[in-house]
């Protein structure tokens, strides 16, 4: 229930609260001592950042014979524009200074939402400027981001952006380095099923090796 009140977009959270009126208890779990309302901010900032709202059949909305409560949407689509960069930007700089640990979580919660973002044409820039400082952080789990960048070029839509996608090959090949054993733990450690096929229209074909 909890997390459902901090998703954004037209209508998806059950509260007439607006997002600036949710964020200032993201903010606190966040920076939170406490390692437990810490994970769960992240787990907030998760579903801040989703770019899909999931789907509601009946909901508190209904209140007996009382006209249906109106939850909270935006005017305008770029008023979620700015609340989803608030929420990226907020995580991205809270972060830095935290311990290895900590700071792989953050990450883990921006590159499981960058996959939604970069098809957001006004926050893919910002989004892929971020994974390029994450692939430079020893604490970041390379692998994580390395099955983001396959999952994405495979299969980030039918008609991608193709300033996004040479983006993405910018990326792959930092996170593949030079040396015999970044390139080994790339196509060997770091790979997964999705670089065996590729998608085309509906067809699923496998790849020959």
């Amino acid at each position: 229930t909890l997390l459902g009140l901090f998703v954004t977009g037209l209508g998806w959270a059950a509260t007439e609260a607006p997002p600036s009126e949710r964020f200032p208890i993201l903010e606190e779990l966040v920076r939170s001592l406490d390692a437990n309302r810490r994970a769960l901010g992240l787990e907030l900032c998760k579903q801040w950042l989703s770019i899909r709202g999931g789907y509601r059949i009946v909901g508190v909305e209904y209140q007996g014979l009382k006209p249906p409560v109106e939850f909270w949407r935006p005017k305008t689509y770029g008023e979620v524009v700015d609340y989803w960069r608030q929420v990226w930007r907020f995580l991205k700089n809270e972060m830095n200074g935290w311990s290895d640990a900590d700071r792989n979580s953050a990450a883990t919660c921006l590159i499981e939402a960058a996959f939604g973002l970069t098809s957001v044409p006004a926050l893919a820039d910002e989004v892929l400027d971020t994974l390029q400082e994450l692939a430079e952080d020893s604490a970041v789990d390379r692998q994580q981001l390395t099955q983001f960048v396959i999952r994405k070029l495979r299969f980030g839509g039918e008609k991608p952006d193709a300033k996004v996608v040479s983006r993405l090959q910018e990326l792959d090949i930092k996170l593949t380095g030079t040396s015999f054993w970044d390139r080994f733990s790339r196509f060997v450690l770091h790979t997964n099923w999705d670089e065996d096929h590729s998608l085309k229209g509906d067809s699923v074909i496998e790849e020959e090796l």
